[in-house]
């Protein structure tokens, strides 16, 4: 028999010859987001097993807890943590507890990832000229790749670290927070910033400022004096 507890990329944790049972966990949390173990049975029970998971912090406050009941006929189970905003601790303790047909207990600890949601910017060009308009647009997305709500600072930075537009606590439903800058005539020339920031999380993209000059280029056709028509 063999009994294991393991941290994802499959970590060994604990094994000997008394159980037959495999948990497998995230090494690491995120705040405002689901933490999934799967707990598989290596033997069947003759009565129902129900397992118990719980995040604490390291002074054993529980944080989220869930539970699912394991029946004879199954073998499998997955138990999903809803976790709150704003973890604060870098370490947390997990604990796995097996009661009914198969009893055991098992306790890592996790660590803490602070990124909370993914934010993107994304402009309607790579370089612009002087007296350009600059089109941009930032998507924020929860880490189930859902629209976050919640309100998006944005700035814009000039080649020279000067605040050029500032955007503050913008919301949008759908995730997507759209904004322009017009340049002057006069503009210093290059790399500019956009700057956005949500609930800690922050991203940067740069574009080009530059009296650039698109290549021109010339197409000759040398086409036959006759045609077909297909009828």
């Amino acid at each position: 028999m063999i009994q294991l507890f393991v941290v994802a990329l499959f970590t060994l944790v604990h094994a000997d010859n008394n159980a037959s049972y495999v948990v497998v966990v995230p090494k690491s949390v995120r705040g405002n987001s689901d933490f999934v173990l799967d707990v598989t049975l290596l033997r069947r029970v003759t009565t129902d097993v129900t397992v118990t998971a719980t995040l604490s912090d390291l002074r054993n406050t529980a944080i989220a807890s869930a539970h699912q009941t394991l029946s004879t006929a199954e073998v499998h189970a997955r138990i999903t943590l809803k976790l709150p905003r704003g973890l604060t601790e870098t370490t947390y303790l997990l604990t796995v507890v097996g009661r009914g047909g198969l009893d055991f207990e098992e306790a890592t600890k996790v660590t803490t990832t602070s990124k909370t949601l993914s934010l993107f910017v994304q402009t309607d060009k790579a370089i612009y000229k002087p007296g350009q308009k600059v089109l941009y647009r930032v998507v924020s997305v929860n880490p189930d790749l859902k629209p976050f709500r919640g309100p998006v600072n944005v700035s814009v930075f000039d080649m020279s670290g000067n605040k050029i537009q500032q955007i503050l606590n913008r919301v949008n439903e759908s995730g997507v927070i759209g904004g322009e800058l017009q340049l002057s005539d006069q503009t210093p020339l290059g790399n500019w910033k956009i700057k956005v920031s949500a609930e800690g999380n922050e991203f940067e993209k740069t574009f080009e400022v530059s009296e650039y000059v698109l290549p021109k280029f010339k197409v000759s056709l040398d086409l036959p004096s006759y045609y077909f028509i297909n009828t």
